[in-house]
């Protein structure tokens, strides 16, 4: 019954602590890594060793006294290998062998040699959780339960003949396939868990990323563009930003349901625009309200004028509907200025862009004039 707990209840347990624990200090760290100094990731690597070396002593110290074999030594490295990273999965199961190894040697006195037999088992170990874990296999964790559970029995039995210590009760072998089972049970509810909380996680980033009435990309994600601050000076970025026309009135006397079915058709025209007509990179953003801004990477101002110009003209010729069936005619101003005439800042470059767009509206509306550097080309200009 001794053995019954420590095999089937206590081992497994402490083996699905350690596991939990290995992955969040490896999901905290290493998936983290370029948001730390070159220094503090390489501590963390030595932390990561270090965190292995005291979890895999734990398991064979417990194991070995307890029951006079050692039990559930490849269960950390085989989870690492298929849960976490193949790369480390497979440091710690070559490293399995030589951490028992030396146990064995300075505890008990087995010769230093038989550790090489162990690493031939290890690289076994190893290729067949290459040959069972290949990404696109199916039934990845059943293949898992399988290797593991086998790998669990034979190992004590491998161990047993290297290092000449034969275990007393075969029996035992059948506690260690329940304790097994058991901490597979524990990682599928895992898995599970984390599968979920990443499709939760991706659906709120892209809630984040894209506003949800227009379908555009939203002003958190335009942030995250303004924090990267600069882009190389010899590219050019260029940006447009652009306001509806009156669009207060149109709420006013339309109602904001009507106006928000406004702005879905005006950015339902402008990105088919930009598609139609644009073959450079570019992102457009609902920057706030009535407002969008959108950015065309390496091409000029004036080629981004006639762009946005041409859809201005375009816009003209089309109304919107509303729900009454009065027609409501739609139309913007835009400003426009490019990172090139700022040494590559991004923020100097909307700043200015602003600044045009303010000015188009304050000359008639309906007008798309570019920022143009005053000591240059004085003040702004190109109004159309």
């Amino acid at each position: 019954m001794f053995k019954f707990v420590i095999l089937s209840v206590m081992l497994p347990l402490l083996v699905t602590s350690l596991l939990f624990s290995k992955y969040i200090f490896y999901n905290s760290v290493f998936n983290n890594k370029y948001k730390y100094p070159l220094v503090n990731y390489s501590i963390s690597y030595a932390g990561f060793a270090f965190l292995f070396l005291t979890h895999e002593y734990f398991l064979i110290s417990i194991s070995y006294n307890s029951l006079g074999f050692v039990a559930y030594d490849y269960i950390l490295g085989l989870t690492a290998f298929f849960w976490i990273e193949k790369r480390y999965g497979s440091l710690i199961i070559m490293a399995t062998p030589v951490i028992v190894g030396f146990y064995l040697v300075f505890a008990h006195h087995v010769h230093i040699l038989n550790i090489l037999f162990s690493l031939v088992f290890a690289a076994i170990v190893l290729l067949l959780a290459i040959w069972v874990g290949g990404d696109k296999r199916k039934h990845r964790f059943i293949g898992f339960v399988i290797l593991l559970t086998a790998v669990s029995i034979v190992t004590p039995l491998v161990n047993a003949a290297i290092y000449d210590k034969p275990i007393e009760n075969y029996f035992d072998l059948i506690y260690l396939v329940i304790g097994t089972l058991f901490v597979c049970g524990n990682l599928l509810l895992f898995n599970r868990q984390r599968s979920k909380t990443s499709t939760e996680l991706a659906v709120l980033r892209q809630h984040e990323q894209y506003d949800t009435l227009t379908g555009l990309r939203s002003f958190f994600s335009f942030n995250q563009l303004m924090s990267s601050k600069s882009v190389d000076p010899t590219r050019c970025w260029t940006f447009v930003m652009v306001d509806i026309d009156h669009f207060k009135s149109i709420n006013d006397e339309y109602g904001h349901l009507e106006g928000n079915k406004v702005l879905t058709f005006f950015a339902n025209r402008l990105k088919q625009h930009f598609v139609d007509h644009v073959s450079a990179e570019y992102k457009i953003y609902r920057f706030g309200g009535e407002e969008f801004c959108a950015v065309i990477e390496d091409v000029l101002p004036d080629e981004a004028f006639m762009i946005i110009n041409d859809f201005r003209t375009q816009l003209r010729k089309e109304h919107f509907t509303a729900e009454d069936g009065a027609p409501i005619q739609v139309s913007f101003s835009g400003g426009i200025s490019s990172t090139q005439e700022f040494a590559g800042s991004i923020p100097d470059a909307v700043r200015h862009a602003d600044e045009a767009l303010y000015q188009a509206k304050k000359k008639g509306r309906s007008q798309i004039a570019r920022y143009k550097v005053p000591e240059l080309y004085g003040p702004i200009a190109e109004n159309s």
